[in-house]
């Protein structure tokens, strides 16, 4: 979790204990829930998903699926690609 938001295991140690994350942080956060569960529908559950999301994708330029959600425009490429998957195109 702390690796995705760009912080240190500390700093979200502290967000936790405040109940409070920035808005960019809220921000990835909910990237990151679209796209797995966006990932889980369409590959067949979490443990694909997770598997998925870990692996570099030739679609992507070769980078993993969760580095590349850092953006909303990665992410919008990452969500191309479960389509292509979801509808049978090449991915």
């Amino acid at each position: 979790m702390a690796e995705s938001l760009d912080l240190s295991a500390r700093s979200l140690q502290r967000r936790r204990r405040s109940g409070r994350l920035a808005r960019f942080e809220s921000d990835r956060i909910y990237r990151l829930a679209r796209i797995v569960a966006l990932a889980r529908q369409n590959l067949g559950g979490s443990d694909l998903a997770l598997r998925w999301l870990k692996r570099p994708n030739r679609a992507l330029g070769g980078s993993a699926p969760i580095a590349a959600i850092d953006t909303e425009v990665g992410a919008r490429q990452v969500e191309n690609v479960l389509g292509r998957i979801a509808y049978g195109g090449i991915s």
